[in-house]
């Protein structure tokens, strides 16, 4: 998603909307400016805390990476009002539009399921851009 936020899309709206799949999601932790830079991370750690019985300490680890204290993910962590928040977008999202995993992307009201890269997602949206 970088990548393809870097490239002159005048004409496109990207909008992106954060989809709990679990009782712990890392869009509980609050990036800032950061927020490209602890979606990457944490998909490119995936695999140490998506399966783990206990996510946290590989949370904290990529947390910590990014600038967060222990205090501040635990202050994210139980941050009431945020999940909450993320679980009525999970919930609209699958009521009203029939997102039922991640990714999933509407390209001029198709939906598109799983990943894609730069290439297939450029080919798609190519017919809605201005030349």
């Amino acid at each position: 998603m970088r990548e393809f936020r870097r490239q002159s899309l005048s004409d496109a709206e990207i909008e992106i909307r954060r989809h709990r799949q679990g009782p712990l999601h890392p869009a509980r932790i609050p990036a800032g400016d950061k927020y490209y830079d602890v979606i990457d991370a944490l998909f490119q750690t995936q695999q140490k805390w998506a399966f783990a019985r206990d996510p946290l300490p590989q949370l904290l680890a990529v947390a910590k990476q990014l600038g967060f204290t222990e205090q501040s993910f635990d202050e994210c962590l139980a941050n009431q009002k945020v999940l909450d928040g993320i679980d009525w977008v999970r919930q609209r999202g699958a009521e009203k539009f029939g997102v039922n995993s991640t990714p999933t992307f509407f390209i001029n009201g198709t939906i598109h399921r799983g990943e894609m890269n730069l290439e297939e997602t450029e080919k798609l949206l190519q017919p809605y851009l201005k030349a």
